[in-house]
């Protein structure tokens, strides 16, 4: 039975569908004015990157458009409220803080990798100036796997909203936000994506801030019990600032949805402070729909037989146990905003990663090419969200993937370690960080299938989250010496990044491209 029925739910519907078309058409038509009238020239690189166009306030709003979605409903609420995983306010804070601050690790990686790759078109581009077209293929598998599994995480969490709340099948809400984001994303591209982030999250924000008003008015007066036990400082709570922090970090890192506003902010400046702000947002956000949870929990308005991807929700509930069908709505209009601002940000990253790959084969995709790619792959990830996966399980297999290849990876933003890692050991690391969870998975269950499934799929395991990352490290370091040390005795060269004279060439075509544009 739907949360919502009769008049409330025809409403909610009906507005729900007004803003993702209201949306969707005014971001179509802002794309056919922009792409009509604009001084830039649009090309396929300028279609995925949107290079040095944004200032700092819409770099802020679009970080936090781009790290919000219909997710943030569910997760956060019943990650820290239900009793099964007793993290209480604890993980409140560590879900909350990790959901910002890779925005702004990703910002100062950023900053070195544009000054030293000025023309990237994708982190991969990154990894093919420092390590190869090896470790590029490399990174691209990952980021299209941790990509593909976001973006059906959205469709999958949007079709359950409206099936929860309003007893709609789940192909409707995800075709209607599919097609919309499908014909601005493919129309206008990065920039206009990145354009209507900013009208999402600002009435995303209002939507919030009233749901806020909503909560001190219902609990003014209320006097609390003693917290539970499981919303307290719990072990859990403690580990998930493990847990959380190492695989949001990681997914972060893998997500080319974040590195596109590294590509297409103004400015280094630019790009830090509006990360900072985007992802202060983001942290409050999330703060806010967990804190609503755990009080639902706490004030008794919710117990162990409540479902707790509704806790957000339980804490509106008045004195005869009803909630207000206005508010219900409100809150799920900041939904289906957010979902809408995240689907054309993974859509877009999807598409600049594919562009990327095409490169390593010599092909260069032209503009109409690109805008196809855009509906290509997104078809099918639609029909995958409406099969209702579990997209926590999903998740876990991303999110322990980059677990265990970030940091071998990342290592290679350090300058002091240019002449000390190379392809060879950097993938070697990864392998080792790998296997490493396999062997552990394997000593814990009795086999190396059942560990494999139960570590990559099922649990959220913290020595698992602990070994990934720092097998990743002795691996690397262990196979970086050894490497090191036949290169001494074979007298091969050490590693070493390209010539100098590479990147001085890259910075001059950027310096053409600017002059071009400003003379058309």
């Amino acid at each position: 039975m739907a949360v919502l029925e009769g008049s409330a739910a025809t409403a909610g519907i009906a507005l729900s569908v007004v803003a993702v078309v209201a949306f969707g058409l005014a971001a179509v038509a802002y794309s056919l004015y922009f792409t009509s009238r604009t001084k830039h020239h649009i090309d396929t690189e300028f279609f995925v990157t949107a290079r040095g166009t944004m200032p700092v306030a819409r770099i802020a709003w679009s970080f936090f458009a781009a790290s919000m979605g219909a997710w943030v409903l569910y997760g956060p609420a019943q990650y820290v409220a239900d009793p099964s995983f007793g993290v209480g306010y604890l993980g409140l804070i560590s879900y909350s803080f990790f959901t910002g601050a890779p925005l702004v690790m990703i910002a100062f990686m950023g900053s070195y990798i544009r000054k030293n790759v000025p023309q990237a078109t994708s982190i991969a581009s990154f990894g093919r100036w420092r390590f190869g077209t090896v470790v590029e293929l490399f990174i691209m598998l990952l980021v299209l796997f941790n990509l593909g599994v976001a973006l059906a995480a959205e469709y999958t969490a949007i079709g359950g909203i409206f099936g929860d709340f309003f007893g709609v099948a789940s192909w409707v809400p995800i075709v209607a936000v599919g097609l919309m984001t499908m014909a601005y994303t493919a129309t206008g591209g990065l920039y206009v994506s990145i354009i209507t982030d900013q009208w999402q999250a600002v009435i995303s924000l209002l939507l919030l801030f009233t749901s806020v008003i909503y909560i001190g008015v219902s609990f003014k007066g209320v006097t609390l019990p003693p917290l539970p036990d499981y919303l307290g400082a719990t072990t859990g709570g403690w580990q998930s600032f493990v847990t959380l922090g190492i695989s949001l970090c990681s997914a972060n890192f893998f997500s080319e949805a974040m590195w596109q506003r590294v590509w297409a902010s103004q400015d280094s400046r630019s790009l830090q402070i509006g990360a900072l702000i985007g992802g202060s947002l983001a942290t409050l956000a999330v703060a806010v729909f967990s804190f609503g949870a755990l009080l639902a929990y706490w004030s008794g308005r919710a117990d162990a037989n409540s479902l707790s991807n509704f806790a957000f929700f339980y804490a509106f509930k008045s004195s005869d146990g009803t909630v207000s069908p206005a508010v219900t709505i409100i809150v799920l209009l900041f939904a289906v905003i957010m979902n809408e601002s995240a689907v054309d940000s993974f859509q877009n990253a999807i598409t600049d990663t594919l562009v990327s790959a095409a490169s390593i084969v010599g092909l260069s995709v032209p503009l109409w090419a690109a805008r196809l790619i855009v509906v290509a792959v997104n078809v099918p990830v639609m029909i995958v969200g409406t099969r209702g996966l579990n997209i926590i399980q999903l998740f876990l297999v991303s999110n322990m993937l980059t677990s265990c290849t970030f940091l071998p990876l990342a290592a290679g933003l350090i300058p002091a370690l240019n002449n000390i890692i190379s392809p060879i050991s950097v993938i070697l690391g990864c392998l080792f960080s790998f296997f490493s969870v396999m062997v552990y998975g394997a000593i814990q269950t009795g086999s190396v299938g059942a560990g494999l499934y139960q570590y990559f799929y099922v649990s959220y395991d913290i020595y698992a989250f602990i070994i990934a990352p720092v097998s990743g490290i002795v691996g690397l370091a262990l196979f970086a010496g050894i490497e090191l040390a036949v290169r001494k005795i074979a007298g091969w060269p050490m590693p070493s990044l390209p010539a100098q004279p590479v990147i001085e060439q890259a910075k001059a075509k950027i310096v053409e491209v600017k002059r071009d544009v400003a003379a058309a």
